[in-house]
């Protein structure tokens, strides 16, 4: 992380914000949300409107799932941080997530998913687990395939070439980590765009939360053959006045 030695981190910032010539420049960190202290907050306030764009890699806000990867953190304070900075209006806020690490199902992705778009980031990118090899969640995985421990926590499935990417777990069956491969699209076309935040809002209360409203409207789109990979907005528009009148028919 940027900010695992504070002070340095401090000072560049100090640096740019009193030296930012080109409005047109934006400038990247990758942050720990229990590293920002009261000073940083105070620094970033004097920040020019985009000139940071901060990345923070919350992961899942499960601690078992944090766990079992060895990720240290406490998600209640980090959400306390991330409240504050995304309040500032400051800097632009990309949030990670990541689909199928150990012990964690549909539900348990469901409940990081919303959590994060509860918040109102600027960007929300849904990951894949990588099983690199040779690390200890590689390994873990390998010998309980070899021992076909299918029911363990650590079961998965990844593939052989780069960039390695879980392919099923015991937890995430290969058609659900479809599904939310199509999500993680619909999110950055439909969210990350910024053009149907208020839509998914609204399909979100009446879908009972976010990741559910994300679903449907994912299903809805496997069922008309929808390319999940456009971006263009005519074409979400009509899809979308679709979905929500295939939702009043049903209700």
């Amino acid at each position: 992380s940027f900010n695992a030695k504070p002070d340095r981190a401090r000072e560049i910032w100090r640096y740019l914000i009193n030296a930012h010539g080109s409005k047109r420049t934006r400038w990247h960190f990758e942050l720990h949300p229990l590293l920002l202290e009261e000073e940083d907050f105070a620094l970033l306030a004097m920040a020019p409107e985009s000139l940071f764009q901060f990345e923070l890699g919350v992961q899942t806000v499960n601690e078992a799932g944090r766990s079992a990867v060895d990720r240290a953190g406490n998600w209640p304070k980090e959400k306390e941080a991330l409240v504050r900075l995304i309040g500032m209006k400051k800097a632009h806020i990309h949030l990670d997530l990541i689909a199928g690490l150990p012990g964690e199902d549909m539900d348990a992705v469901a409940i990081s998913f919303n959590e994060l778009m509860e918040l109102e980031p600027d960007h929300i990118q849904l990951g894949f687990l990588k099983g690199l090899p040779s690390t200890p969640l590689r390994d873990r995985a390998d010998l309980a395939y070899r021992e076909e421990r299918v029911n363990s926590y650590d079961w998965a499935v990844f593939q052989s070439m780069p960039p390695y990417e879980v392919l099923r777990t015991s937890f995430l069956s290969s058609d659900e980590l479809g599904m939310l491969k199509g999500i993680e699209k619909l999110a950055d076309s439909l969210y990350n765009s910024g053009r149907f935040m208020a839509d998914m809002k609204a399909f979100s209360k009446q879908y009972g939360g976010y990741f559910s409203a994300y679903l449907a409207v994912y299903l809805y789109c496997a069922k008309t053959g929808f390319d999940l990979r456009t971006r263009d907005k005519a074409k979400l528009e009509l899809m979308l006045a679709g979905f929500k009148a295939s939702f009043s028919s049903n209700s």
